[in-house]
């Protein structure tokens, strides 16, 4: 199974980094592949695709596990248009066999609402990571009611509350990230003086 992990990693976080790890062990995977949103998934403060893509690749070059694509950024520029998670999956069959989504449990809860949920379903395994403060009621989703064996819940007490968002606080506050993001990811965001 090779996990593939999208979102906007603005900036990629230590809790990012457990997550994929936690998957990667549990599921006995093959990778990890970070898949950054472009700069055209509308989300306030995002900064420049080379710049996330650059960050991700810092914070994962010790783990041969991980890998970072940059399908949806290239797609971007090449098409203005921002891919849909189906689609990016579709286009990584490619490169990778065996794709499985990993979400969380907050991702599940609104997966009804997807492009194309349903196909997203049926075609792909979909790895769901707990989170605090996020309800545990799986059998609320139709989709779930349709289709149980698509869905892998993973069983893992190992979650944390660290946000890209307090991240993003920390450095316009001039407030240390030590420990909430790799040494040299924030190395070379205060060394950019990167603004979020």
């Amino acid at each position: 199974m090779n996990i593939v992990y999208c979102g906007s990693f603005n900036p990629i976080t230590m809790a990012h980094l457990l997550i994929a790890q936690t998957a990667l062990n549990l599921l006995k995977a093959k990778k990890v592949i970070f898949i950054p949103t472009s700069s055209l998934y509308f989300k306030a403060g995002l900064i420049e695709d080379e710049e996330r893509i650059k960050i991700i690749n810092l914070a994962i070059e010790d783990n041969a596990k991980f890998v970072c694509s940059d399908i949806e950024s290239k797609y971007a520029v090449r098409n203005k248009k921002q891919l849909k998670t189906i689609e990016t999956l579709n286009l990584l069959k490619k490169d990778y066999d065996n794709l499985a989504l990993l979400i969380g449990m907050d991702n599940y809860h609104t997966l009804n609402s997807w492009y194309k949920a349903e196909e997203l379903v049926k075609n792909y395994k979909i790895i769901v990571y707990p989170r605090i403060g996020e309800s545990y009621d799986i059998e609320s989703l139709d989709l779930y009611q349709k289709y149980p064996d698509s869905f892998i819940f993973l069983d893992t007490t190992l979650t944390s509350n660290i946000s890209s968002s307090l991240v993003r606080e920390n450095y316009k506050n001039n407030i240390s990230n030590k420990y909430l993001v790799k040494d040299e990811v924030d190395d070379y965001i205060l060394k950019k003086e990167i603004k979020f």
